[in-house]
């Protein structure tokens, strides 16, 4: 198994100590065989099946407390570096076994056994470890007597059996750790999601009030632009009118020339008067013209404008609805970030049982 940054993972992080002191005890029934569960610092578990010996004597003192400790501690990390069960004489003389627990190739813990003897104790050894531990030497030596003495052969059988348990529970363990990690990451992925979706969605939604803000301004604007035509219409027929009138005038002036003509030497002075009346009636006339043309080239300007405005408005409308559109698949989206979540709960939930 492939080595994934597992250099902090803790035993009780993969493993929960009440499923492993469950699968101990049952060895424990199985085999009569007293064993523990240890991490790099210590016990983890209970201790299965202990026996007078070593629970209430050695391990009732503060030296051999210790003691066994390191031992237990000592014996697992040999069994780590050989990644096999190892079998190893305790600090006080009774034969042990361990078993890795590995998670890739980082040992995060052993199970430990024993607490047995493959032949009848030395008692001269074991009035020794009385004597440093700080117990009554009778008492350790009656002790030690009690102890299950079993054949090589059966003790190995018991280290294999253990040996079983602790890769089934590396396996375990590591599956289990893949399994948190990836609910992190979908965490993180999901959440990561969800903020970029809100951040969208904002941007999306500032976009379309900025839309709706154009379309009432244009909306305006086309409104404006229509008023603009009718002024612009009403105007062009007053200055139609002032052509009519210039036209009649320019009649109305004709006629006085005629008629002062006829009347010779009398007539001179109305002649003049009705000779400018014609040029100041053409004058007015040629303006007329002039601002006719203007109006016009105004009023296709205006509706020109107005056209353009409406194709604009248009398709802005159509970006308020793709907007709308997006706005609506975003919240698809959001849901879809939200069930993420509820299912890395849930998968975190699995994972820790």
């Amino acid at each position: 198994m492939k080595n994934t940054n597992l250099s902090n993972v803790k035993l009780t992080d993969v493993i929960n100590v009440d499923t492993l002191q469950k699968i101990l005890d049952a060895f424990s029934d199985t085999t009569g065989i007293s064993t523990l569960a240890v991490d790099l610092d210590g016990p983890v578990t209970k201790m299965t099946k202990p026996s007078k010996f070593c629970m209430n004597l050695t391990r009732g003192t503060s030296e051999g407390l210790k003691r066994c400790n390191q031992c237990d501690i000592q014996g697992g990390l040999k069994s780590g570096k050989l990644k096999k069960s190892t079998a190893y004489y305790c600090h006080a003389g009774l034969m042990d076994f361990a078993a890795p627990i590995l998670i890739g190739d980082i040992q995060i813990g052993s199970l430990v056994g024993g607490q047995v003897l493959p032949e009848s104790p030395k008692e001269d050894k074991i009035r020794l470890v009385a004597k440093e531990i700080g117990v009554n030497e009778d008492e350790y030596i009656n002790a030690v007597r009690d102890i299950r003495v079993l054949s090589k052969e059966s003790i190995e059988a018991a280290a294999n059996l253990l040996f079983i348990i602790a890769n089934t529970l590396s396996d375990v363990g590591y599956q289990k750790y893949i399994g948190n990690d990836l609910t992190k990451k979908l965490f993180e992925v999901s959440h990561n999601i969800y903020e970029k979706i809100t951040e969208v969605e904002n941007y999306v939604n500032k976009v379309n009030e900025i839309n709706s803000i154009l379309v009432n301004r244009f909306d305006t604007l086309i409104t404006s632009a229509n008023i603009s035509a009718d002024n612009v219409e009403e105007i062009d027929q007053v200055a139609k009118y002032i052509n009519n009138v210039s036209s009649q005038t320019n009649l109305l002036g004709l006629n006085a020339s005629i008629e002062a003509s006829r009347a010779k030497e009398f007539g001179a002075g109305f002649g003049v008067i009705a000779q400018e009346i014609r040029k100041l009636s053409n004058m007015n006339s040629e303006q007329s013209k002039k601002i006719g043309a203007v109006l016009h080239t105004i009023k296709d300007s205006i509706f020109n404008m107005s056209d353009q405005i409406q194709d604009t408005n248009e398709n802005v409308n159509e970006n308020v609805e793709a907007l709308n559109q997006i706005i609506n698949s975003i919240f698809d989206l959001r849901k879809d970030a939200e069930l993420l979540e509820i299912f890395g709960n849930k998968l975190s939930d699995l994972n820790n049982k």
